[in-house]
C-alpha cells in the first residue's frame, strides 16, 4: 500500500508514549571491528562491502543502517525475517555486523557471542553508560529512540486523555511492571499528549528524510 490511510497527526488522539527503547551496532568476535572507529575505517576500506543484517526492510534498524550510509559509512544492508535470524546471523559469522534491538542483543555480548559497539540513539543508555553512542566517534549521527505509545480516536475529550494518561503513567510505574520493563531494557519516558505529538513530529521528520534520501519506498 502506497498510501498511509491514517495520518497520525490527525486521526489519532495522543494521550501517552511511556516507552523507550535502544538499538545497538554489533560484530561478529572473530571480526577486528571492536568499535564505532573501527568500523568506519573499515567502511572506507571496503565501500560497499561491508554487510549489516537487520530485522527487515523498512525497519528503525534498516533507518539506522541507511543514515550511516548517509554519513559516509557506505555498509550494505541484509535483511532477515525478524530480530532473532538477524542476530543469529552475526553471531554465526553469516555477516560480519547487525543492527538490532539492545535488549536481545546484550545477552549475547555478555556471553562473548558478539561484540558491542555503540548504540545508534542520540545519548547513551541510562542503565548501560559504559556502551557509547555513534554518534561520539560520527559526529552529527543520531537516530531518535523507539517508542511505544497509546492513542484513542480524534476528537476524544481532553479531560478523558488527561485521565488515561494519568492511569497510565500509574500503571507503569508500579514496582512489579517497572522490574519488568528494566528486564527488557525499556526506558520509562512518562510526559504529556504533547509529548506525544512532538515525538510523532520528529519521529516523521527524521525517518521521512532517510527514507528519501536512500530512495525507500512504501510497498
Amino acid at each position: 500500500m502506497k498510501a498511509n490511510p491514517v495520518d497520525p497527526l490527525k486521526d489519532l488522539a495522543p494521550i501517552s508514549a511511556p516507552l523507550r527503547t535502544f538499538s545497538i551496532i554489533a560484530s561478529h568476535p572473530g571480526t577486528k571491528i571492536n568499535a564505532t572507529r573501527d568500523l568506519i575505517d573499515a567502511a572506507k576500506r571496503t565501500p560497499g562491502k561491508l554487510a549489516y543484517g537487520t530485522p527487515g526492510i523498512g525497519s528503525a534498524f534498516h533507518l539506522a543502517g541507511e543514515q550511516l550510509k548517509a554519513k559516509g559509512v557506505d555498509l550494505v544492508h541484509v535483511p532477515y525475517k525478524g530480530a532473532a535470524p538477524a542476530l543469529t546471523a552475526v553471531m554465526s559469522g553469516e555477516t560480519p555486523l547487525s543492527i538490532n534491538d539492545l535488549a536481545i542483543t546484550l545477552p549475547m555480548m555478555q556471553s562473548g557471542k558478539v561484540k558491542g559497539l555503540a548504540v545508534l540513539e542520540e545519548r547513551r543508555h541510562p542503565a548501560l553508560p559504559d556502551i557509547p553512542t555513534v554518534g561520539e566517534a560520527l559526529p552529527g549521527y543520531g537516530m531518535p529512540e523507539s517508542w511505544f505509545g497509546f492513542f484513542g480516536p480524534a476528537g476524544l475529550p481532553a479531560p478523558i486523555v488527561q485521565r488515561l494518561n494519568s492511569e497510565i503513567a500509574k500503571a507503569y510505574s508500579a514496582p512489579e511492571v517497572k522490574a519488568r520493563l528494566d528486564e527488557r531494557l525499556a526506558v520509562l519516558a512518562l510526559g504529556t499528549p504533547a509529548d506525544v505529538t512532538a515525538i510523532i513530529r520528529r519521529s516523521i521528520e527524521v525517518y521521512g528524510a532517510i527514507a528519501k534520501t536512500a530512495g525507500i519506498q512504501p510497498e
